[in-house]
C-alpha cells in the first residue's frame, strides 16, 4: 500500500490541490520517509515471498533467509537515512536478533541448510557453528558407515551364496568330510583374502573425507531448480550422503 501511495505522489498532490476541502497533507519530509520505508521493507516483502512462494518453507532457508535479513538492516544503518526511518530500521534488526538471534546454532536447521548444496557453509556467518554442524554430521556419518561395515562384517563371516548352492545340492557329509571341503573349497583362498582385508581408513576418517569432499563440490546457488527435494539435490552432488544417509543424520539430532 506503501509503494502505491508512493508511486501516486504527484497525482495525488495535484487533485488535492484542486479540491476545496481542506484535506490532511504529508509533508516534504514524511514523503521522503514514505519512500525509505518502501525501500527498507522490500526485503522482507521479498522473504515472504520466497516463504509463499512455496507449499511449506524449506528448513534449510531459515537460517539463510534470516541472515539475509540482518545483513542488509546494517546496510541501511550505514545509509543517510531519515532519523525516523533509522529508528524503524533498529526496530525490525532488534525483533530479528531477539527472536532469530542464534538460529544457526540449531542442530535440525544448521544441519538442513550445511546438506542442502544450494548453501553448504556458505548459508552461514559464524565459523563456530559451522564448525560444531561439520563435527555433528561427521559424528553421524562416522556412526552410519561403522554399521555399515559391521553389517558387512556379519555377511563376510557367513557362508557364501555359491558354497550354500553346492552344499545344499550335495549330499550329507560327516563332520570331518565337512571340514576337508571347507579347506579344499574351490573359493577357500579368496574368502581367507577377503577376511583378513582391513580397510585403510577408519569409519571416522572415511566421513571426514566424504564431508570435505561434499565442501569442496560445486555449490549449485540459490537459483537452482526449487522444485526438486533436497534428497534429490544431495543425490546429486554425494551418493553417499543420500536420502538414507541424511534421514539418519536427522534422526541423531532431533
Amino acid at each position: 500500500m506503501l509503494e502505491r501511495f508512493v508511486e501516486l505522489e504527484e497525482s495525488l498532490r495535484s487533485t488535492i490541490g484542486l479540491l476545496d476541502i481542506a484535506f490532511p497533507s504529508l509533508s516534504a519530509e514524511e514523503w521522503v520517509i514514505l519512500k525509505e520505508l518502501c525501500l527498507i521493507l522490500e526485503p522482507f516483502e521479498n522473504a515472504t515471498k520466497c516463504v509463499s512462494g512455496e507449499q511449506y518453507i524449506s528448513a534449510s532457508l531459515v537460517i539463510v533467509l534470516t541472515r539475509g535479513l540482518l545483513n542488509v538492516c546494517d546496510k541501511f544503518l550505514i545509509d543517510n537515512f531519515n532519523i525516523l526511518s533509522i529508528d524503524i530500521i533498529n526496530c525490525l534488526q532488534n525483533g530479528i536478533r531477539s527472536r532469530l538471534g542464534n538460529i544457526e546454532y540449531s542442530n535440525t536447521l544448521a544441519i538442513s541448510t550445511f546438506l542442502d548444496p544450494r548453501f553448504k557453509e556458505f548459508g552461514f556467518k559464524n565459523i563456530d557453528a559451522v564448525e560444531k554442524i561439520k563435527k555433528t554430521v561427521i559424528a553421524a556419518l562416522t556412526e552410519n558407515i561403522n554399521n555399515n561395515n559391521k553389517t558387512n562384517e556379519t555377511i563376510l563371516e557367513t557362508q557364501t551364496p555359491i558354497e550354500s548352492d553346492i552344499a545344499s545340492s550335495a549330499p550329507p557329509h560327516n563332520n570331518g568330510s565337512a571340514n576337508k571341503s571347507k579347506l579344499y573349497s574351490l573359493w577357500a583362498s579368496l574368502d581367507e583374502s577377503v577376511s583378513n582385508f582391513r580397510p585403510k581408513h577408519t569409519g571416522n576418517s572415511r566421513a571426514i573425507m566424504e564431508v570435505q569432499r561434499y565442501v569442496e563440490d560445486e555449490v549449485l546457488g540459490r537459483n537452482f531448480p526449487g522444485d526438486l527435494s533436497l534428497n534429490m539435490l544431495a543425490e546429486i552432488i554425494d551418493p553417499l550422503i543420500n536420502s538414507g544417509a541424511r534421514n539418519k543424520l536427522m534422526q541423531k539430532v532431533i
